[in-house]
């Protein structure tokens, strides 16, 4: 521990990565290491050394070379542990621990021969990323690359133990070793040849998901149109527990969508998630990286001439659109003025994430265990971050407050365009006071504009247009390293802190209340139910949304209680797919649970909940996000 910490304390001195500028958040190539093991790599940069000459190459070959020799010694050490403490306990643990030490044995340098050590080298390797700072790390596509071994499981009639070495895999997330424990799971969709990839092991990751029950095993399943239904019920059984898992998402859109960037359809069918639910090619890409964008801010300055009156005032203010009432006499020029904002803002936005990834050079902190499991790093004897990746880093500007903004549209577009109700001026100077002296205006401004989640075109269309404009631009710029910037649709709680940075807003919001969550209707205000809702969602082209999106819902459980609630949410869930949706995740549990839990926190210790693109044990998370999630609708 003391070699361990002052080494960390060293690390920390010379610098190193961080999420903005591509440490971690990455899904490494575990069906290679499943296939070559540590030797095998070790075999692979020796024959990349004789292919180069070129001395930057062959250092950081020789930096390959050395941190898989080290985990190999490190798998070795633990085998050796095992046989120690064997020695000093009772007869039946002796005999796992000599078991274990067997297998770690046999993973050390040569590939996995069983189920057990398949799983048992994944979680040293993961747990290796764990020690080096690296957080979300994600597993991929795990019922792909461990089927094979699976099914010489089930030949041998081991099926019982490859359900007990996951679910002990499972116990192993929730070790506070894991620096951010947000580690997805891609299940299901389709092959790279586009033929339905369910199988056996894809049902068995659900079971294990049930029955430990806990919050770190990030699980995601793809859908597509040729998903049996048998998988689909099974997730949403799953869904029904209450837990937030799986995360549901539509291979016929993020396929397309990954293609469209240019990806071989190939590739793209081999797509799966890190972190929440960031879109990502595992074993083929420099790692992820995001950040946020606010689009109520955009429409505050629109409001303002390009004045800023949010918390922070202070802040550059957009370009010199005008006062609406000098400038702006009709909406349609209004909604130019909003989009002119927002191109702006995201062009701002872009400028600083790029000279803060511009800051360090390519060479700068490489990543060799990293890159060890990044095609084709070690072909190409370059790191990660260096040239070495297939395909270069993704980063994604994440939209926050679509249904805010959507409304504040709206109630624009109705009360001031149209009707002539409210003036610019009374607005700006209710805005100004928060509403204060000014409630009577707030309550036409709530309740006599349509509200985006209910079905709406008058007010879903303003939603398109806001993504279509958000979208357009994000995708326009590419990173310093080549790489592309693409949009998402989310927040991760982010949408709190946002709410803080923007004055009350035209929709009625107060100032400093959280702006809507991700891609989801304001919560309360999507009042028609669940189908209204996905009405308005898929009113919005999500195609260009190539990172991803969320959409959070919530439903009572006896709402889909039984069978028959199965097949409302399989259908639900279908129609929203078929209509263009990209992703969806549910909350089953009922208000009076969540509010017992803020009572009685104790005796909800383990109450998990889905609250954004993650889930989490309700009862440690912090009241301002316990709020949020009470405020969604409850369907």
């Amino acid at each position: 521990v003391a070699a361990y910490e002052r080494y960390r304390a060293l690390d920390a001195e010379i610098g190193e990565r961080r999420f903005v500028t591509n440490a971690d958040h990455c899904a490494p190539d575990y069906g290679r290491l499943l296939v070559r093991g540590l030797g095998g790599l070790l075999e692979d940069v020796a024959a990349s050394r004789r292919a180069h000459a070129e001395p930057d190459r062959l250092a950081f070959l020789d930096g390959v070379a050395i941190t898989l020799r080290a985990a190999s010694h490190l798998v070795g050490r633990w085998a050796t542990a095992c046989r120690r403490a064997a020695a000093t306990t009772a007869p039946r643990r002796a005999q796992e621990l000599l078991a274990m030490a067997d297998d770690l044995d046999a993973i050390a340098l040569a590939a996995p021969r069983t189920f057990r050590q398949a799983v048992q080298l994944i979680w040293m390797v993961h747990s290796i990323y764990a020690v080096e700072g690296r957080g979300a790390m994600a597993f991929g596509r795990m019922d792909q690359y461990l089927l094979p071994l699976y099914r010489e499981a089930l030949r041998h009639e081991k099926a019982d133990a490859a359900r007990e070495t996951l679910q002990c895999l499972w116990a192993k997330m929730e070790e506070p070793l894991i620096p951010n424990p947000v580690q997805n799971i891609a299940i299901g969709g389709q092959r790279r040849d586009g033929h339905d990839a369910t199988n056996p092991l894809s049902y068995l990751l659900l079971d294990v998901t049930r029955a430990i029950g806990t919050p770190h095993s990030n699980l995601s399943a793809r859908l597509h149109g040729g998903s049996p239904q048998a998988f689909v019920d099974a997730c949403c059984d799953l869904i029904k527990t209450g837990i937030g898992f799986p995360a549901l998402f539509n291979d016929d859109v993020l396929v397309p969508a990954l293609t469209d960037l240019g990806f071989p359809l190939e590739e793209a069918r081999d797509y799966a998630f890190v972190g929440c639910i960031e879109t990502f090619l595992p074993g083929r890409m420099a790692p992820w990286s995001d950040s946020r964008v606010n689009l109520l801010q955009a429409l505050d300055r629109t409001v303002r001439g390009g004045r800023y009156g949010g918390s922070g005032a202070q802040a550059p203010a957009g370009p010199d659109t005008g006062l609406p009432e000098q400038a702006l006499p009709r909406f349609d020029a209004f909604l130019d003025a909003y989009a002119t904002q927002l191109r702006h803002l995201v062009r701002a936005h872009v400028a600083d994430i790029s000279a803060r990834k511009a800051a360090l050079r390519p060479e700068d902190y490489p990543s060799p265990f990293l890159s060890a499991l990044i095609d084709d790093c070690i072909g190409r004897g370059r790191d990660v971050n260096d040239g070495g990746a297939r395909y270069g880093d993704l980063h994604g500007p994440c939209g926050m407050g679509l249904g805010s903004t959507a409304d504040a549209l709206a109630a624009i577009r109705r009360l001031i365009y149209e009707r002539g109700e409210v003036g610019w001026g009374t607005l700006r100077v209710a805005l100004d006071a928060d509403f204060g002296g000014y409630e009577a205006l707030r309550q036409r401004l709530l309740h006599r504009a349509p509200k985006y989640g209910n079905g709406d075109p008058y007010v879903d269309d303003l939603a398109a247009e806001v993504v279509r404009t958000f979208t357009q631009e994000v995708l326009r710029h590419r990173t310093p390293s080549g790489g592309r910037y693409v949009p998402l649709m989310a927040a991760n709680t982010a949408n709190i802190a946002a709410g803080r940075e923007v004055g009350a807003t035209p929709d009625g919001r107060h100032a400093g209340q959280p702006v809507s969550d991700a891609a989801s209707p304001t919560f309360g205000r999507d009042t028609q139910g669940p189908t209204a809702v996905i009405e308005s969602l898929t009113r919005v082209d999500y195609r260009p949304v190539v990172g991803g999106t969320v959409v959070n819902c919530r439903f009572s459980p006896s709402t889909l209680a039984g069978p028959e609630g199965t097949a409302h949410l399989r259908w639900l869930v279908l129609t929203y797919f078929r209509r263009g949706g990209m992703q969806l995740q549910c909350n089953v549990t009922g208000r009076e649970t969540l509010e017992a839990a803020r009572r009685d926190p104790e005796r909800y210790a383990d109450l998990v909940v889905r609250v954004s693109g993650f889930s989490a044990l309700y009862v440690t998370l912090p009241d301002v996000v316990q709020r949020d999630i009470l405020a969604r609708t409850e369907h």
